[in-house]
């Protein structure tokens, strides 16, 4: 990875942003995929992550760090996936739950279109 485009795009310079993106994108999903074991929320946690890669590259105060910074905060994101995707919800019936799960309703939005074809 180019040390000047990793500095050009922590000073703002958008074409070094997407230079740098296109270098790593194809690593990031691979490293989601491998985490999260689904391709959709693998694709939502690369895109999280590199969104608050961006946001916050301007406080990365050594360009070498800069892999081991974004993989980490992918994991991280990842890892946040995992967690919302676990998570007990109580009072509602398990079998709802299951055909919702990640699927991209919420639960609460099964229910409300169930009780609304009552």
């Amino acid at each position: 990875m180019k040390a000047d485009l990793i500095g050009a795009a922590r000073n703002g310079d958008l074409g070094a942003w997407e230079l740098l993106l296109q270098e790593i994108y194809p690593q990031a999903l691979s490293q989601a995929s491998y985490l999260l074991r689904d391709k959709d929320l693998a694709q939502d946690a690369v895109q999280n992550a590199m969104l608050k890669v961006f946001n916050n590259l301007s406080g990365l105060k050594e360009d070498g760090a800069f892999t081991g910074w974004w993989r980490r905060i992918l994991t991280n994101e990842a890892y946040l996936l995992l967690r919302l995707c676990n998570r007990e919800t109580n009072g509602i019936e398990p079998e709802l739950l299951s055909q919702t799960k990640c699927q991209g309703d919420s639960p609460l939005d099964t229910i409300q279109l169930s009780q609304a074809n009552l």
